[in-house]
């Protein structure tokens, strides 16, 4: 949904960065008002973000970690990449993605033996009828 947005805001621009195009088009004052609610915006996701991610990360992985240890090293990690290019955020997602995939395979691997495939149960094996009546009559 977002690309056609993208391209109709790039042509009318002309490739122009946003904020510049509308320094020189609109109202300073409300340009920078504008620009003030977008990196408020982006700061208020930024932390959200950040901390569920250490909240996932203390409670699955690292639970005798202190907060502030993991808030550091990832908050640091996500502004030198930020800073950096998308083609440094790319390289990096490569190398990461492969390291999950092996600990993946690993854990799954080494977890084999002690599955209980009975645990597995069709959720949806009489309709949605049962799970609608259960959850909300």
């Amino acid at each position: 949904m977002w690309v056609p947005l993208l391209v109709y805001v790039n042509k009318k621009t002309k490739g122009e960065h946003l904020f510049q195009w509308m320094k020189k088009h609109m109202n300073k004052s409300f340009t920078n008002v504008v620009i003030f609610l977008i990196i408020a915006y982006l700061i208020i996701m930024k932390i959200a973000t950040l901390r569920e991610a250490i909240t996932w990360i203390n409670i699955i992985f690292l639970q005798q970690t202190p907060l502030i240890i993991l808030v550091l090293l990832f908050g640091f990690t996500c502004c030198l990449l930020a800073a950096t290019s998308i083609r440094t955020i790319s390289i990096v997602n490569v190398f990461l993605l492969f390291f999950i995939v092996l600990l993946g395979f690993f854990v799954s691997f080494t977890n084999f033996q002690f599955k209980d495939y009975s645990l597995l149960q069709p959720v949806l094996e009489n309709g949605y009828f049962p799970v609608i009546k259960r959850n909300f009559f």
